[in-house]
């Protein structure tokens, strides 16, 4: 994750998997996230998953679609002048059926 953290230059970073009730937080940067519910029509994930493109904000909070589906992180608060958010969200499903083929990767458009 450190890696992964440093390439995006974030302060989080976490990897959700989809189960019939919604998503989870599997693997991240803060130990406290992990296992987390997150709400599929209530998520930015979940609109990547809906939409099955990818998603860059580069400011949520001025976003008003995406800012209405960001799902804060427990120790955040919205309504605060706090830092800037950013996200970035990708489905990884094809890429990694992609790569267990030993076919190229598809880039994120």
């Amino acid at each position: 994750m450190t890696e992964t953290q440093t390439i995006l230059n974030a302060l989080h970073v976490d990897i959700l998997f989809e189960y019939a009730d919604g998503l989870r937080i599997e693997i991240s940067s803060d130990e406290a996230e992990i296992g987390r519910y997150i709400p599929i029509d209530k998520s930015i994930s979940g609109l990547v998953l809906s939409q099955r493109r990818p998603v860059l904000a580069n400011d949520i909070q001025n976003d008003p679609l995406l800012r209405e589906r960001y799902f804060p992180r427990k120790e955040m608060d919205m309504t605060g002048d706090g830092p800037r958010l950013s996200v970035l969200v990708a489905d990884l499903t094809q890429a990694l059926a992609a790569h267990a083929r030993g076919d190229p990767v598809p880039a994120l458009t």
